[in-house]
């Protein structure tokens, strides 16, 4: 598996509707550092080491990952997604940035239904 680098993580986490909170690096004697960062309201925290990182999400759950990766795939339901990993191809967590334009907007590109 390839290594998931911070230079990668930061690149990724560099989106227009992503807020970075904290970026901090401990004494270079330790592996691991941490991004906080802001995303429709929710503050979330990255813990990347160099085999294996941690995205610490509100309410306490904590999503281990290899590598992420912004998507605008799948699901549908979101215009960018952040992607998490666990190896090569499994998807473990869909983080969602930036939501499609309302449909009221005239430069929507969601197909949807007319309100009624």
């Amino acid at each position: 598996m390839a290594d998931f680098t911070i230079e990668q993580l930061d690149k990724v986490l560099d989106y227009p509707t992503i807020e970075a909170v904290e970026l901090g690096k401990l004494p270079d004697e330790y592996f691991e550092r941490r991004r906080k960062f802001v995303v429709d309201g929710h503050e979330y925290m990255i813990e990347w080491w160099a085999n294996i990182s941690y995205l610490h999400v509100p309410g306490g759950a904590i999503i281990p990952f290899h590598t992420v990766k912004q998507s605008n795939t799948w699901p549908r339901r979101s215009k960018m997604n952040l992607q998490f990993y666990y190896g090569m191809d499994q998807v473990c967590c869909i983080l969602k940035i930036e939501d499609w334009a309302k449909q009221s907007d005239p430069d929507s590109r969601c197909a949807g239904t007319k309100d009624a």
